[in-house]
């Protein structure tokens, strides 16, 4: 059943239905329909927010509510209280709603966060440990349509957080890049030496010589290095909602070949999650492939 259905948007007060998009607050859980929500500009509740204000069902709604007697949710791991909003427990920073934490059924409070059909909690079994960080930015990035968000891996070594993340298309799609733009550079090595001499000495005569006699080493380099910079500005910023976007496409195929609940959990644990042995390997062939290249030329 729809956990909302027969419960009235705060924002404009009509029913919502099973076919509705409906988006609750963080802080509060208040649901609303989406485009009331954007067009609020956020929770039609924030300013009781300061008060402690947690969303609960009325008694003209068709079910009651599902918080706990004090008004929040009880952490499975601890016993300590936390208000509906949260998505993890205040005081061990255990998840709330995941199996692990004795809780995570229809019937339990905030079940309702979700990021289009798929539950949070799945996104934390999928993600694996860095799911403490990455499941409710997910869910504030979807709640509010944000797209851009930053991503200091990404801009570090894209690469490499890409194929960590097992979005492979994406990291080895860098990866040769930067393998191309290393084997440019050595190729032109001598050509290039000679402009970055001139170019740190402010010697603007050589500089144009030498932009005349080797213009293919000048712009390719030119080029490999402007589109370096924007892979890493580009991930920095948008790489987290990329990751939002690859994880929810892979979740929905692993529902759809596992029917089976225990064989689907199992299976967002074994697909999801990191791979950090993959990154050590693919450092050290780079590292190779690297040496390799200085020894051809």
């Amino acid at each position: 059943m729809f956990y909302f259905e027969g419960c009235s948007c705060s924002c404009c007060g009509e029913k919502f239905t099973a076919s509705d998009d409906v988006v609750t607050c963080p802080v509060c859980g208040t649901p609303h329909h989406r485009s009331c929500y954007k067009e609020n500009g956020g929770c039609v509740n924030e300013a009781l927010h300061d008060e402690g204000y947690v969303w609960s069902r009325t008694e003209d709604d068709e079910s009651g509510s599902r918080s706990s007697e004090g008004g929040g949710t009880v952490c499975g791991v601890c016993g300590a209280e936390n208000s509906n909003g949260r998505l993890y427990c205040c005081n061990c920073g255990k998840p709330l709603f995941s199996d692990e934490a004795g809780v995570g059924t229809e019937d339990s409070p905030g079940y309702e966060h979700r990021i289009e059909e798929i539950p949070l909690k799945d996104f934390s079994r999928f993600i694996g440990p860095s799911g403490v960080i990455y499941a409710p930015m997910f869910h504030q990035m979807y709640i509010t349509g944000k797209k851009v968000s930053f991503n200091i891996l990404g801009l570090i070594f894209p690469s490499f957080w890409y194929l960590n993340r097992k979005m492979y298309v994406h990291g080895i799609s860098i990866l040769l890049y930067n393998l191309l733009s290393n084997f440019f550079s050595m190729f032109f090595y001598t050509e290039l030496g000679l402009i970055y001499n001139a170019a740190a000495s402010f010697d603007s005569e050589s500089l144009m010589e030498l932009m005349g006699k080797c213009p293919v080493a000048f712009y390719g380099s030119l080029l490999f290095g402007l589109g370096s910079y924007a892979i890493a500005i580009l991930s920095a910023l948008f790489s987290n909602r990329l990751y939002l976007n690859w994880s929810i496409k892979r979740i929905r195929k692993l529902r759809k070949a596992n029917p089976d609940n225990d064989a689907y959990i199992a299976a967002l644990e074994r697909n999801g999650r990191s791979n950090f042995g993959l990154v050590l390997v693919v450092v050290l062939l780079y590292f190779i492939a690297t040496l390799l290249m200085g020894r051809l030329f």
